[in-house]
């Protein structure tokens, strides 16, 4: 056989393996094998034990001990690896990094203070909010790291409200110029814990209070577990842009048993946005985010509005969601591309929820076109605001494409709208099965640019007796 038949051979069977990895869940009823082959694989970690204290860090919360906790971190890498332990207190303390084979374990009862001082979290190369830049490190922080533990009944408390205040005085001028889409981004917030390019990580049984911005981001990273976290964000100040655990361009994730209320979205699946996004070009995949509850929030599930590597291979199973902003939702926008696809959602429960299914291909429009005011023009401005600004070339490259997502034993009760869906006309949101579904709201909502959904022994009751108003919509019948 010649060279040219065993090429054609090799891409039809490439083709073919992607075109059944990519529809695993279609059907619903088959699970993937990928599910059982994510987080954390474990490692065998040196018994030898650092104690902060013997480094110099004093427990009572008055003197900053970031210097003395990061020489003991040092040490320990240093030595081959082994355990950083925290005995019960209370201890102050800026940005940490921690290093290869590291578990830091914490004491039952100890607390750590974030600084309320932006100077103590150095900034450093990241993405946030879906652009590569530079910004201020977070709390605890895992860059290019391998077999790291965090673990302990520990309360880590960001003291976020002189954050919040400032994002909140920056409001009303930002937007009289029209420069919402630059407020995330110039108002440098700390995060509370970042797992940066990195691979084999567990966080477990931490309790994180009053992040400053995102609490939890997991970004280019593999083989990551989250289990048992707990993250209380909302208090009587308001905490905008707090999301709860964001996986960002990861794969082989797991979350489970957390519970999360905060001031944005609860658990959220981001790739890259617009422009900078699509040049990095790095999926969210193989992801399972299953046996976890929420209150406050924007979002049980979310998937972007950053997506423009692509969010695909997802399972979500088992999810609680009780006077959660929506349920499930998806975003975009006309700038971010990427594609949401092979998505399982099953065994889930909504309660109390606004919206229960939200798609929005044009999601918030002033956040997300970013447009630079005439009165700057002629001015230098950010390297972050030109990172923002640039085009996608050509256009249809920042539309996104949504299809093969399917709900199954889906329980929605005591909420206000089913449904707020909006496609593009050229692009519908297709392919979406409903199985087992049973909804029961004061209204059904809207369905905008959808095609080929597919209802199996669902019950959709709406009090207004009404079904969701529909516009360029093709076989969508049965809700």
């Amino acid at each position: 056989m010649n060279f040219k038949k065993l090429h054609l051979i090799a891409v039809f069977t490439l083709a073919l393996f992607s075109s059944s990895n990519a529809n695993a869940f279609k059907s619903g009823k088959e699970k993937a094998d990928w599910i059982n082959n994510v987080g954390y694989k474990g490692y065998e970690y040196s018994t030898d034990t650092f104690n902060v204290k013997e480094f110099g860090a004093i427990n009572t919360g008055i003197f900053n001990a970031t210097n003395a906790i990061q020489k003991t971190i040092n040490a320990c890498s240093q030595s081959g690896g082994g355990v950083v332990f925290f005995p019960k207190g209370m201890y102050l303390s800026g940005s940490i990094f921690v290093k290869d084979n590291v578990h830091v374990l914490f004491e039952e009862g100890t607390i750590i203070l974030g600084s309320t001082e932006l100077a103590d979290y150095p900034e450093r190369p990241t993405r946030v909010a879906g652009i590569e830049i530079k910004w201020p490190s977070a709390l605890i922080n895992i860059n290019d790291a391998k077999n790291v533990k965090i673990s302990g009944k520990a309360e880590l408390q960001g003291r976020g409200r002189i954050f919040w205040a400032k994002f909140e005085y920056m409001k009303p001028v930002y937007q009289k110029q029209g420069l919402k889409w630059a407020r995330d981004y110039d108002c440098k917030r700390p995060r509370m814990l970042v797992v940066n390019n990195s691979s084999n990580v567990f966080i477990g049984d931490v309790t994180f209070k009053e992040s400053p911005f995102w609490t939890v981001q997991i970004l280019y990273s593999k083989s990551v577990s989250v289990n048992g976290v707990v993250i209380r964000n909302h208090s009587k100040y308001y905490a905008p842009s707090t999301d709860g655990i964001d996986i960002d361009s990861s794969e082989r994730v797991l979350v489970q048993n957390c519970d999360v209320a905060c001031e944005d979205d609860n658990f959220c699946l981001k790739a890259g946005r617009d422009a900078d996004g699509l040049r990095v070009n790095r999926p969210c995949q193989y992801i399972v985010i299953r046996d976890n509850v929420t209150a406050q929030g924007s979002g049980l599930i979310v998937f972007g509005s950053e997506t423009s590597g692509g969010i695909k291979h997802v399972y979500v199973s088992n999810m609680k969601a009780n006077g959660t902003d929506t349920g499930v939702r998806f975003k975009s926008a006309r700038t971010r591309g990427g594609v949401i696809e092979d998505i399982l959602i099953e065994n889930v429960t909504l309660t109390n929820i606004p919206t229960a299914f939200e798609m929005l291909m044009n999601w918030n429009p002033t956040y997300s076109y970013c447009k630079l005011p005439d009165q700057y023009k002629d001015m230098e401005i950010p390297e972050r605001w030109k990172i923002l600004l640039k085009k996608v070339d050509p256009p249809q490259n920042g539309i996104c494409k949504m299809r093969n997502i399917h709900f199954k034993n889906i329980s929605v009760t005591n909420s206000k709208r089913a449904f707020k869906v909006q496609g593009y006309q050229e692009y519908p949101i297709s392919n979406i099965t409903f199985e087992n579904v049973s909804v029961s709201t004061k209204s059904a909502g809207s369905i905008e640019n959808a095609a080929d959904w597919d209802i199996i022994d669902s019950s959709f009751k709406f009090e207004d007796g009404k079904g969701p108003s529909q516009k360029n919509c093709t076989k969508i019948d049965g809700i």
